[in-house]
């Protein structure tokens, strides 16, 4: 903390890359693969499709890893934790940080013998107070629950269909069965970087006394208000655990849920634009949005904007 510097453990698979075994490619994707692994990066940016023959593997990094680890690096000392194994993190760790600059340290699931769960991600494994430590990860269930506090929910990146499929998703949704990739400039991580600079601003405001300082009060306190002021109605298309979650997280993010729908409601939650509560909420000039609107105020820790998470 003299150096003002927090802790921060991220990890690896779905936050900042997607891999899959040359097996487990499809012919449907192959031809996207080839087709952007033959192509020069856009003129300033790095090459983010990697073909790792010693491995047998396709990694693709997520598109603003590589800025939002060299812009996280000056506000945080950063670590991965990955239930990977060390040879598989090392060389994801070589594509992320070639220089070996970046990182302070690596934890892999040949390292959690130091635990006695041996198949969980745990803080004991990391240097450093837990007052001062902050996790990303896509998955909060690899973590103790009395360490939820600490963490930080990323979105999910699925670029191969395989990395769908082993989460049982339907495997043309992934985005290279779709052409297509996550946002650069407007993608998850750079808004979880947004959110980040937030957090360490809040920490370090009260300067050399900082150290009495608690991440995980700065945290819970920016997420109580993220959307304060809104009532959330949720469609009948959502499935009711996926409600029930959602109900949680926004009320954790200083919205109110509510069963019934007056003109009081401000959004509803959608999937199906032909919902009866999504056909109210475009005839009554309410915002609809979709299920994603609310993870993504979560880890930007501020208020998206309704217009990019459209329900189609």
């Amino acid at each position: 903390l003299e150096h003002r510097k927090l802790m921060l453990v991220l990890d690896l698979d779905h936050t900042l890359v997607n891999s899959a075994s040359f097996d487990e490619v499809c012919a449907e994707e192959k031809p996207f693969l080839e087709s952007m692994y033959a192509r020069d990066p856009p003129k300033g940016r790095s090459k983010l499709l990697h073909k790792l023959d010693d491995l047998q593997l396709w990694t693709k990094i997520r598109p603003f890893a590589l800025e939002f680890l060299a812009q996280a690096s000056k506000l945080f000392d950063l670590y991965v934790y990955t239930m990977g194994t060390r040879i598989y993190a090392e060389a994801m760790l070589k594509l992320l940080d070639p220089t070996g600059v970046l990182f302070k340290g690596l934890v892999s699931r040949n390292d959690n013998d130091l635990t006695d769960h041996r198949d969980r991600k745990d803080l004991d494994t990391v240097l450093g107070q837990e007052s001062s430590v902050l996790i990303v990860d896509d998955l909060p269930e690899a973590w103790p629950e009395e360490q939820h506090k600490n963490l930080i929910q990323i979105d999910r990146y699925h670029f191969f269909s395989s990395s769908c499929k082993s989460f049982g998703f339907d495997e043309s949704s992934s985005l290279a069965r779709r052409g297509i990739d996550e946002s650069h400039s407007g993608g998850s991580l750079a808004s979880l970087l947004q959110g980040l600079e937030t957090i360490h601003r809040d920490f370090f405001q009260y300067g050399e006394f900082s150290f009495l300082e608690d991440v995980r009060d700065t945290v819970s306190e920016l997420r109580s208000h993220i959307l304060e002021g809104c009532k959330l109605a949720f469609s009948s298309v959502v499935p009711i655990d996926c409600e029930d979650s959602l109900w949680i997280l926004c009320e954790g993010l200083g919205a109110e849920c509510v069963l019934e729908i007056d003109d009081s409601v401000t959004h509803v939650v959608a999937m199906d634009p032909e919902s009866a509560r999504a056909r109210w909420a475009v005839e009554n000039g309410k915002h609809l949005v979709n299920p994603s609107w609310m993870r993504a105020a979560a880890f930007r820790l501020g208020r998206p904007r309704e217009s990019e998470f459209q329900v189609r």
